[in-house]
């Protein structure tokens, strides 16, 4: 293993979102990453990288149709922002977190696009507070329109 110097650094914004169905749960996947033991078959929400020069709304929306099959809005920037950073053997991956209320609209057809997601599922409060979730996720699901019922 490399020395904490030699690691490569970078740094990425990472956009996720709360979506609620109409019986107030909320949707999450289960991340399988076996390289990083922090996020390997924890929870999180779906989402993902911003690509450069795309506004983030579009870039919440694309990762969640990619990511789920469901087509959502982007309503509103969720107020808790989160900084994590991810070991890995030859990089030190910093991710700035950012969330957005998002509106469910529909399912599609489409099959899930993102080998890192093992299954998404709809969750109540009570079951998030149950569950092992990646490091950050629980701060913003608590920030979210869809936990605070509004």
């Amino acid at each position: 293993m490399l020395f904490e110097q030699e690691r490569e650094k970078k740094q990425k914004i990472i956009i996720v979102g709360v979506v609620s169905d109409n019986m107030n749960r909320i949707l999450l996947q289960c991340r399988y990453e076996p390289n990083n033991p922090d996020a390997h078959n924890k929870w999180e929400l779906p989402g993902g990288k911003v690509e450069f020069g795309e506004p983030p709304q579009n870039a919440i929306e694309r990762e969640i149709l990619e990511e789920t099959g469901y087509v959502v809005a982007a309503e509103s920037i969720i107020s808790n922002i989160v900084s994590n950073v991810w070991m890995y053997e030859k990089i030190r991956f910093h991710a700035i977190i950012i969330g957005f209320n998002c509106h469910l609209i529909t399912k599609t057809n489409s099959l899930p696009n993102d080998h890192r997601v093992t299954v998404f599922k709809w969750f109540t409060k009570e079951e998030i507070e149950k569950l092992e979730l990646i490091t950050g996720v629980k701060e913003i699901i608590y920030s979210s329109k869809a936990y605070k019922n509004e």
